[in-house]
């Protein structure tokens, strides 16, 4: 491999980085405008801030109940650990 060869490769290289890095930019700014939009649309909700709060707690209640699959492949609820991270 010669010089220019290498330097051909290096300059593609950059060039697909910089291409990578504009597209992940550009995705990030689509998904904080499209956060925002939504967070402005549940402060907006006839009851604001239950309505801010409503998709907060279904989150957590969420990852705060388990559920495992007994034999015949239903779901059950797990044991409960102890949430202490929730009080």
């Amino acid at each position: 491999m010669n010089d220019r060869t290498v330097a051909a490769l290096i300059d593609e290289v950059v060039a697909e980085h910089r291409r990578s890095t504009a597209r992940l930019r550009e995705r990030l700014r689509r998904d904080a405008a499209r956060d925002a939009h939504a967070r402005s649309d549940d402060s907006r909700a006839s009851d604001g801030h239950r309505a801010a709060i409503d998709p907060i707690m279904r989150s957590v209640r969420d990852r705060a109940t388990p559920v495992a699959r007994d034999d015949a492949r239903r779901e059950v609820p797990a044991p409960q650990r102890p949430a202490r991270w929730l009080s």
